[in-house]
């Protein structure tokens, strides 16, 4: 099973997405509970918020049809300690490499008990 687990939720504290991390092969699986709409030419894109204020990380666009997520080693240890996040962003992701639109979901990686 996961290793660690986390719930993301909406600004209104409902539940919307959950993450889990197999840290043994750096896989991050997703199901998605409640993801907000988008409107058309944007994107839902997934990062990695590292622990000690370290910029966040792109792990990809979140697809209907794209549920799992290989991450780099160091990726994989970074978020067993730190927390994920949803943006909008323009169709294709974020230009800049960093979110540049709203955070819409948010939620910290707890070990799996």
């Amino acid at each position: 099973g996961p290793t660690h687990v986390a719930v993301l939720i909406d600004q209104g504290a409902r539940p919307a997405l959950v993450a889990n991390l197999y840290l043994a092969d750096n896989r991050l699986v997703v199901s998605a509970v409640n993801l907000p709409a988008v409107e058309a030419g944007k994107a839902l894109e997934l990062w990695l918020l590292p622990p000690a204020g370290a910029p966040p990380r792109s792990l990809g666009l979140l697809a209907k049809d794209r549920r799992r997520f290989e991450l780099a080693s160091g990726y994989a240890r970074a978020l067993a300690t730190g927390a994920l996040a949803v943006s909008l962003e323009p169709m294709g992701g974020s230009p800049t490499g960093l979110p540049t639109g709203p955070v819409l979901l948010h939620g910290a990686v707890l070990p799996a008990s």
